[in-house]
């Protein structure tokens, strides 16, 4: 006769708490036949992993800052985004306690004209006025003789037949605007053994 055993979990839900509880969830209702079966049918010691994906988070600043501050102003966990890990934003969770928002955001970012910040552009040292290039000199200069890029998502949908692109322009870096940040995706690595008892 099999044994009855009882599980039990307490889990302390934070911002990972519902992700984690799913995870939990999915793995009970895998495991069900397992642990409902004889001990002789139960394999002895095996072992398997559970990968799962956590999603990105970004957010536009609600406060404002010249280029020399664009690095340091992005919350803990956070770092300012180049525009190469928020160019697809469907990938991505907007965060609506840190970031901007408007009347219509819901759960996601807001347009312009209310919504554009500074963003990292992967390019050297400038100070051009070249969208991309222009980086206030990596984020180091608040003259108004250096530009920066920045970004918004448009508003305007019917001056483009493409609604998913970003908009980018260069500004003076002593201009105090916004700055996206962002916090890239990860993996939580899950192992579970089981064991014939």
């Amino acid at each position: 006769m099999a044994r009855e055993r009882e599980i039990v979990i307490e889990i302390t839900m934070g911002r990972l708490g519902p992700l984690l509880l799913l995870v939990v969830v999915l793995s009970v209702l895998a495991l069900g036949p397992v642990a409902r079966a004889e001990p002789e049918q139960i394999p002895v010691p095996a072992s398997t992993a559970w990968t799962a994906s956590v999603p990105g988070h970004y957010y536009l600043t609600k406060t404002i800052h010249d280029g020399a501050g664009a690095l340091t102003a992005c919350t803990d966990g956070y770092h300012m985004a180049s525009l190469w890990e928020i160019l697809d934003p469907s990938n991505l969770i907007y965060d609506t306690d840190l970031g901007r928002s408007q009347d219509d955001s819901g759960s996601g970012p807001p347009t312009y004209p209310y919504a554009h910040g500074w963003l990292r552009t992967g390019y050297s040292s400038s100070g051009s006025g070249s969208a991309g290039m222009a980086n206030c000199r990596a984020w180091s200069s608040d003259s108004a003789t250096d530009h920066g890029t920045f970004s918004w998502l448009p508003s305007d949908w019917t001056a483009s037949t493409d609604v998913g692109g970003w908009q980018v322009v260069t500004g003076q870096c002593n201009i105090h605007r916004s700055v996206w940040c962002v916090r890239p995706p990860f993996y939580v690595y899950l192992p579970l053994v089981l064991r014939n008892y």
